[in-house]
């Protein structure tokens, strides 16, 4: 369908913020099932969630992720899910090591740039989302950093031996959070949020409907989405340097492919191997031998 100028005229700030967008995400797609608080302009946010027990098989209610994201000396960026998420080996971690293993501090301040992002992944239920309702009463998946995680914590694991633990993430037990972020200093602030009294989410036909819209976890734990260690270290390069090391493999490979095919001595190489004396012993018959020569025919033929 043909766009009209008018069109185009009334839709230029929706292009723009939807390339902002973009940007922000690096390009990649974003997943719609990941729910975000919404702030306003001067950064601050609410909202009312539950934080969801394990289900489809998950062993805990949230899978914890380390994620690398810095912009190199070259003006590139290097963004990646970790491999050590999974406990494989990653690029960066190693640079890092050595880097703090050298005492260095110019190399330190540079690998604290580069150090690993903690992230936490939950499902929740939307209670209460002021900015957006049509989220409410719905399930989505949740990230967030150390700060939340330990407020989570501190309820499951009181430091006070009189506080009774109590598990946010069950379903008639638990309590729902009020959300609360501030901007300070220009990052967002989460310490006036707070916990609910508990309180059962919902009817049981209701949770039955939560729990089966709920997401596994453990997919975000899957080998396969982890990039490989000479591609990463490939992307590191290029942030560091501007141009990619090769690897092991691709070395070799690219020596087998210099090594120049010399015709007159392979022919020797042919006729060593059919001119070998032989042991009586561990002699071939008469027909084994002109197999050979025939085999050797056919090489001269075709090179």
């Amino acid at each position: 369908m043909v766009t009209s100028l008018s069109e185009l005229r009334k839709n230029r700030s929706s292009v723009l913020d939807k390339v902002v967008k973009d940007l922000d995400n690096n390009g990649r797609q974003e997943d719609t099932r990941f729910w975000k608080p919404t702030r306003d302009k001067a950064g601050n946010g609410s909202a009312i969630i539950r934080f969801l027990p394990p289900v489809n098989g998950d062993e805990l209610p949230w899978v914890k992720t380390y994620s690398v994201g810095f912009q190199g000396p070259t003006g590139k960026w290097y963004i990646n899910e970790s491999p050590s998420t999974i406990g494989l080996p990653d690029p960066v971690y190693e640079i890092n090591q050595a880097a703090y293993a050298s005492k260095d501090e110019a190399q330190i301040e540079e690998a604290k740039k580069r150090k690993r992002r903690t992230q936490y992944i939950s499902n929740i239920y939307v209670v209460k989302d002021p900015a957006n309702p049509s989220n409410d009463g719905k399930v989505f998946l949740f990230k967030y950093g150390a700060k939340i995680h330990e407020m989570i914590m501190n309820k499951a694991k009181p430091e006070f031996e009189d506080d009774a633990p109590i598990q946010v993430w069950d379903l008639w037990e638990g309590c729902s959070f009020k959300l609360r972020i501030k901007q300070v200093s220009g990052y967002p602030n989460y310490d006036s949020s707070e916990w609910m009294g508990q309180s059962a989410l919902a009817e049981d036909d209701v949770l039955e409907n939560i729990i089966k819209n709920a997401y596994k976890l453990k997919e975000f734990l899957d080998p396969s989405r982890f990039k490989s260690y000479d591609k990463l270290k490939e992307e590191l390069d290029r942030a560091l340097n501007g141009v990619a090391t090769p690897t092991a493999a691709q070395r070799a490979a690219k020596e087998a492919e210099d090594v120049p095919f010399d015709i007159e001595s392979e022919v020797k190489k042919a006729t060593a191997k059919v001119n070998e004396p032989r042991k009586v012993e561990q002699s071939k018959p008469a027909d084994d031998l002109d197999d050979d020569m025939d085999e050797f025919k056919k090489m001269l033929e075709n090179l």
